[in-house]
């Protein structure tokens, strides 16, 4: 995003590929963002079934933006719409420097539709452990009714859930579950 000034560019910059770190590294050094460019967030994730197309197993896509979708298009019906198609993909958002809390409910609301997280960066020390963090695999845990009511990552930080029976599961599979027994006051461990 953002290198010519009222753009509304989505390009593919690094066709999937297995890993090379250094020239992603290379690839991201040589961009250069430019103000007043839009933020065709919407488009870009209308593009993910395309761009992703002959990939096997789990994909994760990582959504870093500053700013709103500002070109018109409906982000969250195009998460709706890869996860309609059964295609497996997590959508993690970063948001880069969002002091707008409305703004924020929506990259959340974008997340949650499209089974990953929403993380926020406040400046480059954060920006570099939220990017750690949204590549991690998100879990949820459910009470016996069903209902959400904790939400981490995998080897991420330890959260707090309420007592009793209780079911762990990978946020985009809902069919693998790992039922656990929480105590009061007592800390457990779950192995996926």
């Amino acid at each position: 995003f953002g290198r010519e000034q009222d753009s509304w560019q989505t390009d593919l910059e690094i066709p999937v590929a297995p890993l090379d770190g250094a020239a992603v590294g290379r690839k991201i050094a040589a961009l250069e963002a430019k103000n007043n460019a839009k933020t065709p967030i919407g488009a870009s994730l209308e593009k993910v079934a395309d761009d992703l197309k002959g990939v096997k197993g789990d994909r994760l896509v990582i959504v870093l933006t500053d700013g709103e979708e500002t070109c018109g298009g409906d982000p969250a019906a195009a998460i709706q719409s890869l996860v309609s198609q059964g295609i497996s993909t997590q959508v993690n958002i970063v948001g880069f420097a969002i002091d707008d809390a409305k703004l924020a409910a929506a990259f959340r609301h974008w997340s949650d539709l499209g089974g990953g997280m929403y993380f926020n960066a406040s400046d480059a020390a954060g920006l570099n452990q939220a990017m750690a963090e949204a590549m991690k695999p998100a879990f949820e845990v459910l009470d016996s009714s069903g209902q959400v009511v904790a939400e981490g990552l995998v080897d991420g930080e330890a959260i707090r859930a309420p007592a009793g029976k209780l079911t762990v599961r990978i946020k985009r599979e809902k069919t693998k579950s790992v039922p656990i027994v929480v105590k009061p006051k007592e800390t457990s461990q779950v192995q996926m």
